[in-house]
């Protein structure tokens, strides 16, 4: 088992609600918030293993819609 996947099975909650942020987006009057772009979230024990096909720390987990959010874009595209 790799350090990441040890440190993502012993820290992480079973459920759970995350955030996706884009890199150089920002809001806020000031422009000094980071602007939110997903809200996600994971319950019946999933979160884990779902924080893990997101990061595609599992190359075999990579050719395929991994998620609803993927799927509909993937559609739109």
């Amino acid at each position: 088992m790799s350090d990441l996947c040890k440190w993502l099975h012993e820290q992480l909650p079973e459920n759970g609600i995350y955030f996706f942020y884009e890199k150089g987006e920002i809001w806020g009057h000031g422009g000094d918030k980071p602007r939110i772009v997903r809200i996600a979230t994971h319950r019946e024990g999933n979160f884990r293993s779902r924080i893990g096909k997101h990061y595609l720390l599992n190359e075999s987990w990579m050719n395929f819609d991994r998620s609803i959010f993927r799927y509909i874009i993937g559609k739109r595209i």
